[in-house]
Order: C-alpha cells, then structure tokens, then sequence
C-alpha cells in the first residue's frame, strides 16, 4: 500500500517581531509551488518562521480507490531567538521532530512567549543527534498548553509536527487554540 504526501497546500510567514493578533504578525498563503517557494526565500531574508502545510496524506483504499488519512504534517522553520505562540490543541494529537538545529519544548499553564529567558529556563532543549536517537521527539496530548522556541542567537531551526486525530478526515480541522496568560 503506497503512501502519498503531495505538496504544500499553504504557507504561513509569522512575523516575531509583532505581537499575536496583530496586522501582519500570521499569514496564511496559498498558489502554485515555486510562488510558496519565493514567499519563503523573502521571509527567511527578513527572519520570519515559516509553516508549511500538508494536509493532503493519502493511501490507497480498497479496490483501488483513494484514502485520505486524518492527518497534517507541518514544517517549521523557526528564526533564531523565536517562540512560537503557546497553544494548545484539544482534539489531536501532536508529535514533533527535530531536523536541524535545537529547539527547547514547554509545558506551562503560566508562562507567555513574550519571556524567551523564563521559557527557555522552564523547557526541555532538543536537539539532534543526542544518544536516545536520531531524530528527537516532542510530544502533545490534546489539552496540554504548550509552545516551542528557538534558543539560538545565530542558527535556525526546522522542525516537522504531525497533527492526528481519532476521527474521520471529513471532521479533521484545524484545532489551534492561542491561550493568553
């Protein structure tokens, strides 16, 4: 049974240097690959994190037909000295890799991500290539109010979350929900 990815649907350029919720600080961009692909170039020139959104896993189904899965796999490419907004998700579940660089992953119900010394203090730093294995692992049960960040001064970050749910694609939704403290 082969397995499909396809590509990006969308992108999304965050701007760390304003605040959630303001003009500019997420957007969201669809079009053709190599118009994603520039979008990205010009927001790693200007230190923006970059998303890109899968959200197209498919199989084959029985006789022959497609499967979509109740899946999105998200690739992050956070600038360095970034947090991303805490957030938690209450109907999936997430798992997140590290490719390159190190990332620091935090718990908390208190902190906010306008604090990078507090919430790199509280967190856990991953990185590749520590002896537990290859590729490190973050992982979020729905309800869990969580962020990441990027504790480097000079190197940026790329990470891959997977987002699933015990649900049927058709009800599989973005399930984003920023938590201010």
């Amino acid at each position: 049974m082969a397995m499909k990815l396809g590509n990006p649907g969308s992108i999304a350029i965050i701007d760390p240097r304003k605040k959630r919720g303001e003009e500019g600080q997420y957007v969201q961009h669809k079009g053709a690959l190599h118009e994603l692909y520039a979008l990205a170039e010009q927001a790693r020139r200007e230190g923006k994190e970059i998303r890109w959104y899968y959200r197209d896993l498919q199989t084959e189904g029985e006789e022959g037909g497609v499967e979509r899965i109740a899946s999105h796999f998200i690739i992050t490419e956070v600038p360095p000295r970034h947090v991303q907004p805490f957030h938690t998700h209450y109907e999936l579940h997430e798992i997140t890799l590290v490719l390159k660089g190190q990332v620091v992953s935090v718990n908390s119900d208190t902190l906010s991500e306008d604090d990078l010394k507090a919430t790199i203090a509280d967190g856990r730093i991953w990185q590749l290539g520590e002896p537990i294995g290859r590729f490190q692992t973050l992982t979020e049960k729905p309800g869990t109010r969580h962020t990441v960040a990027n504790p480097s001064s000079t190197e940026w970050a790329h990470i891959i979350t997977v987002q699933t749910a015990r649900k049927p694609i058709e009800e599989f939704s973005i399930d984003w929900v920023a938590d201010k403290k």
